[in-house]
């Protein structure tokens, strides 16, 4: 590892990610990686697959231990990463890939310009049902000071306090695949996950059952205003390869 590599480390938190941490795990293996797995913070829990194998086999720092939501959980990782040393950590969920060249300019671009906190700018693609339907989504918060702390009183967990915030070159894609799974799949993430104060069911049932390109507002979580979902260009290889293999 290189000295400036040797300042970041990741942090993801997990729960039954198997089909995806893998992929995201090679994505950054340069880097040190924390990944927490808890039961849900608000849903129910009726398992734990092998995401806790594949992140010890892919050289992952892993941490079992329950939260209620999940920036105590991301603040938990940063305050044990910030006593290991590491100056910036960078907040990765286990189905968001990036390059490994552009997780090398991320760092390099954060080394020069030094603020608290990184945000993505408008170019997450975040991928549904397969990889030939995308939506886009921008501004999530990607790498913090390890000497910050985010609000614990925002549901998506990866809230700050502050609008001064860098944003990434516009020439970093994330590559998100929260919503690329199957029926089956995906009932069981906003089921365990508590999604929508109770209403996965029928966001479910008229949402995605039912779901046809014209349609908006498709998201389980406020804000809802995902916009409409279009025809996704060709990913990259690398992005494919990771995504298709099997690391368990």
């Amino acid at each position: 590892m290189n000295n400036v590599f040797s300042k970041f480390a990741t942090l993801t938190v997990a729960y039954n990610e198997e089909r995806f941490i893998g992929g995201m795990l090679e994505g950054v293996k340069e880097l040190h990686n924390l990944v927490i797995i808890s039961k849900p913070w608000n849903g129910i829990h009726n398992r734990f697959d092998n995401t806790e194998k594949i992140a010890k086999k892919m050289g992952a720092e892993v941490l079992l231990r329950d939260f209620n939501n999940p920036a105590e959980e991301r603040n938990f990782g940063i305050d044990l990463l910030e006593k290991q040393g590491f100056k910036y950590i960078i907040i990765i969920d286990s189905d968001e890939y990036y390059l490994k060249k552009d997780i090398k300019t991320i760092i390099e671009f954060i080394e020069k310009t030094q603020v608290d906190f990184y945000k993505t700018g408008n170019n997450v693609k975040a991928f549904w049902k397969n990889t030939e339907w995308c939506f886009r989504q921008n501004h999530i918060l990607m790498c913090i000071a390890s000497s910050k702390r985010l609000n614990t009183n925002q549901l998506g967990g990866r809230n700050i306090s502050t609008s001064n915030v860098m944003f990434l070159p516009e020439e970093i894609y994330l590559y998100h695949f929260s919503y690329n799974r199957t029926n089956e799949e995906m009932f069981e993430k906003i089921s365990t996950r508590g999604f929508s104060k109770g209403l996965q069911k029928d966001w479910y049932e008229e949402k995605w059952l039912k779901w046809n390109p014209d349609m908006k507002n498709l998201g389980p979580v406020v804000p809802e205003s995902i916009p409409y979902v279009f025809r996704s260009e060709e990913i990259p290889e690398e992005i494919k390869l990771r995504l298709n293999k099997k690391y368990d």
